[in-house]
């Protein structure tokens, strides 16, 4: 198994596309049903919001979602071992952070200035978890919020799950087995 960097960002593409896709046709739906005025932009917008956030819960729940699914990518531990679920909710809740800051935004839209506030505070956190997202093309191919969560992105290898996963260029020592006893 290796770390996979850029492949991840076509990934995320997909996430993407699939999650805010489905997001607003369903505001679009409420939006209609509902009307423009603020039940129709409230509702609409918990309800894309829930949709955004309850989507990239996959990767809390089964270490991926369906971008990753498609291309075998799991999200570990750094060693290769399988990531706690804590492991994979501080990852979840520093990448969604601005998904969550516009979620509040979204209860408090009445208050033109107050809804200004924080939907400027969830643009500046979606630009740092972009920031964070890019940080993967270096060459320890670990965005900033799998550094913060101690996770990894690896992708399809022949290394059985649980074991660890050595990169090129580092040394370590394996002893072999004992001999089995003769009789």
């Amino acid at each position: 198994m290796q770390r996979i960097g850029a492949m991840r960002l076509v990934a995320a593409l997909i996430d993407f596309l699939i999650a805010f896709v489905a997001a607003w046709i369903v505001r679009f739906i409420c939006i209609m049903v509902l009307g423009a005025g603020y039940a129709g932009l409230i509702v609409g917008g918990l309800l894309s919001s829930a949709i955004v956030l309850g989507y990239f819960f996959l990767e809390v729940l089964k270490g991926q979602a369906i971008g990753k699914q498609i291309f075998k990518m799991q999200i570990t531990s750094q060693d290769g071992s399988p990531a706690s679920k804590e492991q994979l909710t501080k990852r979840y809740v520093i990448k969604m952070a601005g998904m969550i800051i516009a979620t509040v935004g979204t209860l408090v839209a009445f208050v033109p200035i107050l809804g200004l506030l924080i939907g400027l505070a969830a643009l500046a956190a979606w630009l740092a978890v972009l920031v964070f997202a890019l940080m993967m093309l270096r060459a320890s191919k670990l965005a900033y919020y799998d550094e913060l969560a101690n996770t990894a992105v690896y992708g399809p290898g022949t290394m059985p799950a649980g074991f660890p996963v050595n990169m090129p260029g580092s040394t370590t020592t394996t002893s072999a087995p004992p001999p089995p006893p003769t009789a």
